[in-house]
């Protein structure tokens, strides 16, 4: 019964699981695969742990985004998050911020293109945290307890990252137009 399951649950969610390892390794295709792998065997060691408290597969991308954020901190590709006085928490809507800036793109196909190519130039310490919190929807709170920070600093970690967001994509709307 159980590897009937399990199979089922690998068909279901490979590939929930191979796109949360691109957005963590930076669209490294070898280590998206190797993330997939350890995440189905750790998967499959605790599979009685599963409590039923969630759908498998919500249990399963948990497990997954732990190990995730586990491996790139062992790598110390992750570096130490430190606050940084007088950063802006919320962002103004206005003609420069990254939400302007993304809707008027929006029109263009090479949107996500870009958008990808610039969230992948982004240090880790911008980076992850982005994505967390918009493709992930991680509440600040989640991410506080994951990475190990205070909300405030993740809040100035995501505006400084949006920041720099907004300066890429100008740029490559420039150099395009």
């Amino acid at each position: 019964m159980k590897d009937q399951e399990f199979e089922r649950l690998v068909e279901e969610a490979t590939d929930m699981i191979y796109s949360l390892g691109m957005r963590l390794f930076r669209n490294n295709q070898e280590d998206a695969l190797d993330f997939v792998q350890d995440a189905f065997l750790r998967a499959y060691d605790r599979w009685e742990s599963f409590e039923g408290r969630s759908k498998r597969s919500t249990w399963l991308y948990s497990l997954a985004l732990n190990l995730g954020l586990n491996r790139l901190s062992k790598q110390k590709r992750m570096p130490a998050f430190a606050a940084e006085p007088g950063i802006l928490d919320e962002t103004v809507a206005g003609p420069d911020t990254p939400e302007t800036i993304v809707t008027e793109m929006l029109e263009r196909e090479e949107v996500e293109e870009m958008l990808q190519k610039a969230l992948e130039e982004l240090s880790e310490q911008y980076r992850l945290p982005i994505i967390l919190l918009y493709y992930e929807k991680m509440s600040y709170k989640d991410m506080s307890e994951q990475l190990k920070t205070s909300e405030g600093t993740l809040k100035s970690l995501v505006y400084r990252g949006k920041m720099q967001l907004r300066d890429k994509l100008k740029e490559y709307s420039e150099s395009r137009a």
